[in-house]
């Protein structure tokens, strides 16, 4: 059923990488040209993109799923220049707010 999918000519490469990336396909189940046009656009070889594949599918075995609750946890808010205030906020005080977490580098 998958070499039907990409042999034909409206080949839907986002169900196809969604099944890699999930797991339930790996590049063997593929044809050949279908794996060459997946390698030539991931530049990469199969060996090296089939690894990303299974770390990626590893990986989401682990993530929380839509509508899990988000963890308990605190942060320390800071001014305008980025300089700590010693104010904390829990992400728990803003349940019926949308809330945006910016991480990064502020120094």
């Amino acid at each position: 059923m998958a070499r039907e999918r990409v042999n034909n000519p409206k080949f839907d490469l986002y169900a196809v990488m969604k099944q890699l990336l999930s797991g339930e396909m790996r590049l063997s189940d593929l044809p050949t040209d279908a794996v060459q046009r997946l390698t030539d656009m991931m530049k990469s070889d199969a060996d090296t993109l089939q690894k990303r594949f299974d770390q990626r599918a590893e990986r989401e075995k682990t993530a929380p799923k839509p509508g899990t609750a988000a963890p308990r946890f605190n942060l320390e808010l800071i001014d305008e220049k980025g300089a700590r205030t010693g104010e904390m906020r829990a992400l728990s005080d803003h349940l019926d707010k949308p809330v945006a977490l910016l991480f990064g580098s502020f120094t």
